[in-house]
């Protein structure tokens, strides 16, 4: 019984947090209770990187504390091109192997942003070209 109630106290604290996010402030409070039971916490060590690269099936990540840098950068090789990219691992379940390239992807951070608690991030990974029509 202590567990149950505890559960429910703190879905109701979750559920009164995502009311103040301006995205799901429009939402019924049977909406919210399916969105916060819907959730998985998940905690990461300072320094720790989240995600790499977002794609349409990317989660979007609601912060409960602490603060997160989100840093948009640009790849490049040293002569100016875009890197070859391998996402998709190995027919034997192993890593993707590196495309032998003469020259060493570089990165530029072109912006950071800080998010902190009640915050979202990743969300713009939702609206695709179809969504967006």
């Amino acid at each position: 019984a202590y567990v149950g109630r505890l559960r429910y106290a703190l879905l109701r604290r979750l559920i009164a947090r995502l009311k103040r996010v301006p995205m799901f402030e429009v939402l019924s409070q049977d909406e919210l209770s399916k969105l916060a039971k819907s959730m998985v916490k998940e905690r990461y060590a300072r320094g720790q990187v989240i995600f790499q690269e977002l794609g349409n099936h990317s989660p979007i990540y609601f912060v409960m504390a602490g603060e997160v840098e989100l840093s948009l950068t640009h790849s490049y090789d040293t002569d100016g091109s875009l890197p070859e990219r391998t996402a998709s691992a190995g027919e034997d379940g192993s890593a993707p192997k590196e495309p032998a390239a003469p020259n060493k992807p570089q990165e530029h951070v072109i912006d950071v942003f800080h998010v902190g608690p009640n915050d979202l991030f990743g969300e713009m990974a939702m609206f695709t070209a179809e969504t967006l029509q």
